[in-house]
């Protein structure tokens, strides 16, 4: 760009270049000095031509080129679009004097920035006091020492002071790395529009409440501050600047989200623990518990291991999503982190389970686990463990008291299943002897009749009567009574399978029933279980004291649609047995 006299006289904007009243001057990118206008010249005391041999680095003060040089490159890099910036210039040793300049790019055909415009105002006493903080003014002291980062712009919002806090608002080392850049630069693009909205109420001297946006910090990161404005104006009333107020709320940002998660958190464990205390089946309970504490903490597995005070181990009854051998079927207390969590009462986080030595089996692929105990008062009912993949997923502070605290309800909820389920299997059990009552002896029966009659499967019932048993009372006593008939129900649990259904049919009378078993297999059972109740011995009784049973056998025929047909054929025959001397099993 040629900037020769002949452009400059010929140009119509030649009565900018040469106005008497500012300085004007072009620099290149060396800040070599390309023109200067003679105002520019006597604001130096210096001619046109001494300055263009000089650079304007030259003749800045010490104190001012470190800060002079930065916005100036940000200029020539294309970082800012232009900056206005206080200074002292000290062309000459000797007494130095404070100028505004305003800076701005100017581009050759290709659209490069080759150099620089600069319009250069001396500032008075009176203007400093008035309209331009400069570290060498009272007031400057009392911004900087506000909690609030204090910020005065021009009218496009270009800072050109930055109070102290800005290096901590903003993210710089120091507050003058933000003078020159634009206010706008440090809100996130979504939040710019409703920022320029309330720079334009200011403008026309509205006073908008404070503001909150989000800001960006020098690093990228996000954080949150409340604005407020208002314009300078100069004595005629004319808006000069503007100067705002700026707090970081970024920390009561983070104890309100802090305090909405917490809210979350308890609306979910509530949530859990109504859902888990209203499902009294103890094996979906314990399915739904691993599924919930699993999403919960957004992990990738979970499993719960119910607790055995007999064997002092604990057995795997659930797990999510499946058990894909994560966990022993059962573990003694005291080892693996399930059995370690389960002695010490206390939750366990282990960061990486491969490289624990305590860890009970090795790990497919990292794994970082959290255990807690599950304690209902002082008792301990089992364990819960989740899993994650410490690459993707890292349990903080946060998550281990979410899992206590779910641990507690699903405790709750545990007992009470259980308690439950005690008081479902008591109501189908016979109080004396433990076997079946005769009613869901009927409710089985019924279930095994349907099932033999669909698949064709055979089905057999056998009947028992104790022999005698009133003389057994008589002689003996009603306790020694009750203690045979508590034998022979023993008796018939040892010999009979899983599948077998074992009940109290009246008084001295029992019934086994036995599925997918045929009148041969029944008879062989029949028999086995007399001669085991013949062999009882009753310790501590007189040594007189025997039992025996009479046995009745009958197998299901198709004609047999009820129960009641299956158990008449059982009692005919039992009383064949007692008609041929009791003692025997008879069909």
């Amino acid at each position: 760009m040629d900037f020769s006299g002949s452009f400059l006289e010929s140009n119509p904007l030649s009565a900018v270049f040469y106005n008497p009243r500012v300085g004007v001057a072009i620099v290149n990118p060396d800040l070599r000095f390309l023109f200067v206008n003679d105002r520019f010249a006597d604001l130096m005391s210096l001619s046109p031509a001494a300055l263009l041999q000089r650079s304007e680095g030259e003749i800045t003060a010490a104190g001012d080129l470190e800060n002079s040089l930065a916005m100036f490159r940000q200029l020539f890099s294309g970082d800012i679009l232009h900056f206005s910036l206080i200074k002292r210039y000290q062309p000459e040793a000797g007494k130095a004097f404070v100028v505004e300049i305003t800076a701005t790019p100017l581009k050759d055909m290709d659209g490069k920035t080759s150099s620089a415009l600069m319009v250069i105002v001396p500032l008075s006493a009176r203007d400093l006091s008035f309209n331009h903080p400069h570290p060498q003014d009272w007031y400057h002291t009392a911004l900087n020492g506000s909690p609030d980062t204090i910020a005065i712009t021009d009218l496009n919002g270009v800072i050109l002071f930055a109070s102290s806090v800005a290096a901590k608002l903003f993210g710089y080392p120091e507050p003058r790395y933000a003078v020159g850049k634009s206010l706008l630069s440090f809100i996130v693009p979504e939040d710019r529009e409703r920022a320029l909205q309330g720079v334009q109420v200011i403008l026309e001297g509205g006073n908008p409440a404070m503001q909150e946006y989000r800001g960006i910090h020098a690093d990228g990161s996000v954080f949150f501050f409340e604005a407020h404005g208002s314009v300078l104006r100069d004595e005629q009333g004319a808006p000069q600047q503007m100067i705002f107020v700026l707090r970081d709320v970024t920390q009561r940002h983070r104890v309100e989200n802090d305090r909405q998660q917490r809210i979350r958190e308890l609306e979910a464990i509530n949530a859990t623990m109504v859902d888990m205390t209203t499902e009294l089946d103890l094996q979906r309970l314990l399915e739904a518990i691993v599924k919930r504490v699993t999403r919960l903490l957004g992990a990738l597995e979970s499993d719960v291991a119910l607790y055995d005070p007999a064997s002092r181990s604990l057995r795997v009854v659930a797990a999510y999503p499946g058990q894909e051998n994560r966990q022993p079927a059962v573990i003694p207390l005291g080892e693996g982190i399930i059995g370690k969590a389960a002695q010490s009462q206390k939750t366990l986080l282990i960061e990486d389970v491969s490289l624990w030595d305590a860890s009970s089996s090795p790990e497919p692929a990292p794994r970082t686990r959290i255990a807690v105990p599950l304690l209902h008062k002082r008792d301990l009912l089992g364990v819960v463990v989740v899993g994650a993949d410490p690459r993707e997923r890292r349990f903080t502070t946060d998550d281990l008291r979410l899992i206590e605290m779910f641990a507690q309800s699903a405790a709750i909820a545990i007992q009470n299943a259980t308690l439950f389920s005690e008081i479902q299997r008591l109501a189908r059990l016979d109080a004396l002897t433990g076997a079946l009552n005769r009613r869901s002896f009927y409710d089985e029966a019924r279930r095994e009749m349907l099932r033999a009659e669909r698949y064709r499967n055979p089905l057999s019932l056998i009947m028992l009567d104790v022999d005698h048993f009133k003389s057994v009372n008589d002689r003996f006593g009603h306790l020694a009574g009750d203690e045979a008939l508590k034998a022979v129900v023993q008796a018939c649990m040892a010999q009979v399978r899983q599948a077998d259904w074992v009940g109290r049919f009246g008084g001295e009378e029992f019934v086994v029933l036995l599925p997918e078993t045929n009148l041969e297999g029944a008879l062989a059972m029949a028999q086995r279980l007399c001669k085991s109740v013949e062999s009882l011995r009753f310790p501590g009784r007189d040594e007189s004291m025997c039992i025996t049973v009479s046995v009745g056998v009958a197998e299901r025929t198709p004609e047999m649609t009820r129960v009641e047909h299956l158990l008449n054929a059982a009692d005919e025959a039992l009383y064949r047995a007692k008609s041929r001397g009791r003692n025997c099993v008879s069909a």
